[in-house]
C-alpha cells in the first residue's frame, strides 16, 4: 500500500504487489521500504534484475544507506532474479525442495524466527 509521503508501507509479515509506470516509481518505492528495514539494523534481499540492483544501491546510497557495506557485512544480500528463479525449478516446474534450499541459504541457518528480514523480489515476469 502506499502512504500519503508515496512510500511503500507494508506490515510485518505482508506480501505487497505495486504497479507502477516507470522504473522510478519503482526504484523510490524499493528504496523507502527497504532503508526502513537497514536503517533499523534489520537484513534485507533484493532478487531482480542488474538494472533494478544497481538503481536500489543508488537509491539507498540517496538516503543515507552504504550499500556496499552492508552487502560486505551480510545486512544486505542482492541477488540476480533469472538464476534465483532457475535454482529453484526443475524443468519448467518449480520445485518446493529447491525453493527450500535456495531459500534457506539466502537466510542462513542464524536466522530466529522472527527475526525481521525485508525482501524484495521480482521474478515473476
Amino acid at each position: 500500500m502506499t502512504g500519503e509521503s508515496g512510500d511503500l508501507t507494508v506490515g510485518p509479515g505482508c506480501h505487497a504487489v505495486q504497479f507502477y509506470g516507470e522504473d522510478r516509481e519503482l526504484t523510490a518505492s524499493v528504496g523507502s521500504y527497504l532503508s526502513h528495514g537497514l536503517l533499523a539494523g534489520d537484513r534485507a534481499v533484493i532478487v531482480a534484475t542488474v538494472d533494478h540492483r544497481l538503481a536500489f544501491e543508488a537509491e539507498l546510497a540517496g538516503r543515507g544507506i552504504d550499500a556496499t557495506g552492508a552487502m560486505a557485512s551480510g545486512q544486505l544480500v542482492t541477488l540476480d532474479a533469472a538464476q534465483t528463479l532457475h535454482g529453484f525449478c526443475a524443468g519448467d516446474q518449480l520445485d518446493r525442495q529447491r525453493f527450500d534450499a535456495v531459500l534457506g541459504g539466502l537466510l542462513g541457518p542464524g536466522d530466529e524466527v522472527g527475526e525481521p528480514v525485508w525482501i524484495y523480489a521480482e521474478m515473476v515476469a
